[in-house]
């Protein structure tokens, strides 16, 4: 169903850019890029300490694309007689394979995501008919099906949440490293990841106590989000020499921040995570069959009197099935 409605372009500012990030790595190993301009203006102007142009997007995305930039590279036979019926933006014909083949990036990510929430709802103990009903709803009632006919981050984010909520549930040590390496990628997908941190550390561990009450799933889950956010930290100073800087500006206008004039972190902060209607609409349908099944009784099997606090069951499917 996905497949079928593939567009095989790439269109929007959001979009190009995270494309021409993935292709800039792939064929010059440098994250800088060619800016869009409009009307003699740099659009999402951002130059970086050495006057090249860097988009002020976060770089798992673009690193994700590489493979796929790649393999359309290798197409460049195959479509050597796509130009005259490719309508939409593309540099040259070379530049025409990669760009079909990263737009069906998020097809597979959205069907993984559908497939690893299912399984997430099984393991809480919901009935068959709770978990058909999410997965189906998370599949065709959400943004889900939009964005992944698109080059967007949100589908990628979401396959990162929901993989660390299974990891995370009923943590062991290991268990906990893993899901912690699941947020640590999120957060290289997009910053505002870390803000679920505090949600994850509520879950229950193997002993089904939270998680953040043993030491050891603590810190499991805590020393590699510090890595992924010590490595955006440092993708942020080779571009703009600062671990705080990552190019946002407020309308278009510059805004120091510590004497910096390449944008305050905080508006890009706000404007990710109060977008219109974002996650609104992706979280409905989980909200009502979460409360509708309020009554089930959960089937994970813990120690005597360590129960698992019922307020996870309604979290986890809620928390991991965020979009953006």
């Amino acid at each position: 169903m996905y497949l079928l409605a593939a567009t095989c372009h790439v269109r929007g500012q959001d979009q190009e850019y995270y494309y021409r990030i993935a292709r800039s790595i792939a064929r010059e190993h440098t994250f800088a890029i060619e800016p869009l301009v409009f009307q003699n203006k740099e659009l999402a102007d951002s130059r970086g300490r050495d006057g090249l142009f860097y988009a002020q997007y976060a770089p798992g995305l673009p690193i994700a694309l590489v493979p796929l930039v790649l393999a359309g590279d290798r197409m460049k036979e195959l479509m050597s007689g796509f130009a005259a019926n490719y309508f939409w933006f593309y540099k040259s014909e070379g530049d025409i394979g990669p760009r079909v083949v990263a737009s069906y990036f998020n097809i597979l990510i959205s069907a993984i995501t559908v497939g690893l929430l299912t399984l997430l709802i099984v393991q809480l103990g919901y009935p068959v008919s709770a978990v058909f009903f999410t997965g189906l709803s998370l599949a065709v009632s959400t943004f889900a099906w939009g964005q992944a006919r698109i080059v967007f981050v949100e589908p990628l984010q979401g396959l990162l949440f929901v993989a660390a909520s299974l990891l995370l549930l009923r943590a062991t040590r290991a268990r906990s490293v893993m899901g912690g390496c699941m947020l640590a990628l999120a957060i290289l997908v997009k910053i505002t990841s870390i803000l679920a941190l505090p949600a994850f550390l509520l879950l229950p561990n193997e002993r089904g106590e939270l998680l953040y009450r043993r030491r050891s799933t603590l810190v499991g889950l805590i020393v590699p989000v510090a890595i992924g956010l010590g490595a955006y930290g440092w993708y942020n100073w080779i571009r703009f020499g600062s671990f705080t800087a990552i190019g946002y500006s407020n309308l278009g206008s510059e805004v120091e921040f510590r004497g910096n004039a390449l944008g305050n972190p905080f508006i890009g902060l706000y404007g990710l995570l109060l977008s219109s209607w974002r996650d609104r609409i992706v979280s409905f349908a989980l909200f009502l069959i979460s409360r509708f099944q309020r009554k089930t009784q959960l089937k994970i099997t813990v120690p005597p009197r360590r129960q698992i606090p019922d307020r996870s069951r309604k979290l986890c499917p809620l928390q991991s099935s965020q979009i953006g």
